[in-house]
């Protein structure tokens, strides 16, 4: 909701890159060879709605060949036989400590690089979409349809070979022994974001949300399944990360799953603001089944981390925590930008029946004050 703000963000995560490669970090005294999940391209698209139309023009012009560049350089360095994409370290992926790849303390960790993985191949789709969107726009119409096609090959893929339809999940697959690695975390669900599953599987992984013991916590969508046995409260085996939530309800809202989306979004959001409540601090992760960070860890029994990062979530953190303002924007007051003006659309879920809300949006002059009613109805001021 602020372009420039995050455009700037964008703009210097490209000029740093090496080469052609969007680098894992940048630092004086450091360096590392890794990447990170390529959401670049994606990420500027959506700045489309509230950027300035000659103004986001430019910017795609500016970073459209590094972004396409980077594309390839991930066909080159991190696509497998037949098609699907594999991590070359845990690191690249975000979720360090995964129990799909690593034990707790991270003494353990597993070689990504044969391991076909849904959320890389999630974010390559959605990188495809946004790339073909930008070509489209610069008149590059064979690019776009060579976009168009990789997403179309790619979705085929992550259906043959990476969903188990037994479980009703997406798994990382190694294609060394032809197995599923059977570990039931957020990215078996990220595949919704991006528009992967066909109807049928769509809805079987809107089961697995829905279930309790599964994904619907307190604090919904954690980075680990509550009934997965490896579920343990510590960083991404098991605390909610805002981040990986947004996509899901996005994919949600994708599928039309909109009453499910609004829902997760309020609990999100009343999570984030009660344990900010309960604690005075925002915070880098979340317990899915209580509204404070008494019980949660960091990497536990990694020294290192505990010397330099502290034993539990870091705390003064907005990164993603963020989010659970844009999910109030976006998702429960369902305001967007059109070619006319401001629009809005509530998506209020029925526990919030006879609560009042305000929104108050000073950049824009705009303050929305809405009322829910019986039955889902809902009336306001703007």
């Amino acid at each position: 909701w602020d372009s420039e703000v995050s455009w700037d963000v964008l703009r210097s995560v490209v000029e740093l890159r090496d080469g052609d490669r969007l680098q894992h970090f940048v630092a004086e005294i450091t360096s590392s060879k890794l990447t990170q999940p390529p959401l670049l391209a994606w990420s500027l698209e959506q700045l489309r709605q509230v950027a300035r139309p000659t103004q986001f023009e430019a910017w795609t012009a500016s970073v459209y060949e590094p972004l396409r560049a980077y594309h390839y350089w991930l066909f080159a360095h991190r696509q497998l036989p037949g098609g699907l994409f594999a991590w070359a370290h845990p690191y690249e992926s975000g979720v360090d400590n995964a129990p799909r790849f690593s034990s707790r303390d991270e003494r353990r960790l597993d070689d990504t690089g044969s391991l076909a993985a849904p959320d890389f191949c999630t974010y390559m789709m959605l990188k495809c979409e946004a790339l073909a969107a930008m070509a489209r726009r610069l008149g590059r119409e064979g690019e776009a349809a060579a976009h168009d096609s990789e997403a179309a090959a790619l979705r085929v893929a992550v259906n043959r070979h990476l969903w188990d339809d037994a479980e009703g999940l997406y798994f990382d697959r190694d294609l060394r022994s032809g197995t599923f690695v059977r570990s039931r975390t957020i990215a078996s669900l990220l595949p919704l974001w991006a528009g992967i599953p066909d109807r049928q599987r769509a809805h079987r992984l809107r089961q697995h949300i829905l279930e309790p013991m599964a994904f619907n916590t307190l604090i919904p969508l954690p980075s680990v399944a509550l009934s997965d046995e490896a579920f343990e409260r510590d960083m991404w085996r098991g605390p909610v990360w805002l981040n990986t939530p947004v996509a899901g309800i996005s994919g949600l809202r994708r599928y039309d799953f909109h009453g499910t989306a609004a829902d997760l979004a309020f609990r999100l959001c009343d999570g984030g603001y009660r344990t900010f409540e309960n604690t005075g601090r925002l915070h880098e992760f979340y317990d899915p089944e209580r509204h404070d960070i008494e019980q949660l860890h960091r990497k536990r029994g990694n020294r290192w981390k505990r010397m330099t990062l502290g034993p539990r979530p870091v705390s003064d953190f907005v990164g993603w925590s963020g989010l659970v303002n844009t999910l109030v924007i976006d998702v429960l007051f369902g305001l967007q930008r059109t070619p006319r003006g401001l629009a809005i659309q509530p998506r209020l879920p029925p526990q919030t029946e006879g609560l009042r809300f305000s929104l108050h949006l000073p950049r824009d002059r705009l303050l929305v004050e809405l009322e829910v009613l019986a039955k889902g109805s809902v009336r306001g001021t703007s």
